[in-house]
């Protein structure tokens, strides 16, 4: 077996929710009067930490301004959250790679308590063995919590870099995994566009199916998005 772990991220990987992300946003600007972007658009631009994505679109990055519109955006989305579908096929994977021995963790942004919630709301909390998110709402960087996590994997696990995977939707999960020293896929459909996942030159994916056959090894290489 390739991998013995599997670290996901939530947001736009496990949880189907860029458009409500778009929505929020979109409102966001409306309400400071500017123009709504479409679902592309974010794609191609979304980054973190997020404070950068919203200066791109003129908003003031002091702490009061950030403070207000992060406030504005995580009670909008939280109180809309459950409208989204975990990503199709997901649960199925989920319980394949239970089986084929394979442990999991959740690595997120989105802050602790709530992430936390949302699992258990979707009734996927069974298949982790670790769930991690940041302790405020900025969705800043997670590497440091990734760091905590490879440390408690390696000694609880016995894990070797070499055999944890992370399992992400924009090119920061990339940047992560790459910090921390571990291999990552990306998957279609999320935070990022199709062109900036092709850029990070690693597997991307359309779909979980494409994604169970690579991670339990029966992948066909052709289906593989590579650059």
């Amino acid at each position: 077996m390739r991998y013995k772990h599997i670290i996901w991220d939530w947001n736009g990987t496990l949880l189907n929710d860029a458009g409500l992300s778009v929505e929020i946003f979109n409102e966001m600007l409306e309400n400071s009067g500017r123009e709504k972007i479409s679902i592309e658009e974010y794609q191609n631009n979304f980054c973190f930490p997020v404070s950068e994505f919203y200066r791109k679109y003129g908003f003031r990055i002091d702490n009061d301004e950030f403070s207000r519109i992060s406030k504005f955006y995580i009670e909008s989305y939280n109180s809309r959250c459950f409208e989204c579908e975990l990503r199709e096929g997901i649960r199925n994977f989920l319980e394949e790679a239970k089986s084929a021995g394979i442990t999991q963790s959740i690595l997120s942004a989105y802050e602790k308590s709530c992430l936390k919630s949302a699992v258990r709301y979707y009734g996927i909390e069974k298949y982790f063995i670790r769930i991690d998110g940041l302790d405020n709402i900025y969705a800043e960087s997670k590497l440091s919590l990734g760091l905590g996590m490879i440390e408690e994997l390696k000694s609880s696990q016995e894990l070797c870099k070499e055999e944890i995977i992370l399992i992400g939707d924009t090119t920061h999960d990339n940047e992560v995994a790459k910090a921390l020293g571990i291999k990552s896929v990306l998957m279609l459909g999320g935070h990022n566009s199709p062109n900036k996942l092709k850029g990070t030159r690693i597997p991307v994916f359309n779909g979980v199916k494409e994604l169970e056959e690579y991670i339990l090894g029966t992948a066909d290489n052709k289906n593989i998005k590579e650059t």
